[in-house]
């Protein structure tokens, strides 16, 4: 098995690769998808971050380069997306059929946007339990009678997996990333 990572808007950052690593001990390969093709910009900021992300791709190309990812892989892939990844696995896995086993989005805000669409291999998603520009719950609701789709709530703010983000978490993203492990074992 394949495993698709798909960053964050903070690209291919030494965290990124720290869980690459630790995803290989599950998939054959690991394979990373960032917006800035394999670089680290250094953002000082989260508001740095996502205006280079604006400009370097954007949404709608993000989802494109996951699903190229998704063709460029032959076998079985599951796919990781953080954020605005979380968003472009989604993106993909509502249009794209192929060798798919899972998805996992976390904490993927731009899935409200996307919520008429059903995925085409089962997919979680994990959401934070605040998010200031919607509603979660309002948005799992949309979300949780989906086919494929199982919606969780984290106890933890937008980037509680990111040491990067004000919202991190050690706490939970241990446990957490046990958890992805433990699904794709």
């Amino acid at each position: 098995m394949t495993i698709l990572l798909v960053t964050e808007i903070w690209g291919r950052t030494s965290h990124v690769e720290a869980m690459a690593d630790a995803l290989r001990s599950v998939g054959n390969s690991v394979l990373i998808v960032d917006p800035y093709d394999g670089t680290d910009p250094g953002f000082v900021n989260e508001d740095e971050a996502y205006a280079e992300y604006l400009a370097a791709c954007g949404h709608e190309e993000y989802a494109r380069r996951v699903v190229q990812g998704l063709c460029e892989v032959e076998g079985p892939v599951s796919l990781l997306g953080f954020s605005a990844g979380a968003g472009a696995v989604w993106a993909a896995v509502t249009e794209v059929t192929g060798e798919a086993l899972s998805a996992f989005c976390f904490y993927g805000s731009s899935i409200r946007t996307m919520h008429d669409r059903t995925p085409r291999v089962p997919t979680y998603l994990v959401f934070p339990n605040y998010e200031k520009h919607f509603d979660v719950d309002e948005v799992i609701v949309q979300l949780q009678g989906k086919d494929r789709t199982q919606c969780f709530k984290a106890d933890g703010g937008h980037g509680f997996m990111n040491p990067m983000s004000e919202n991190y978490s050690e706490n939970l993203h241990k446990l957490w990333f046990d958890w992805i492990l433990e699904k794709l074992s």
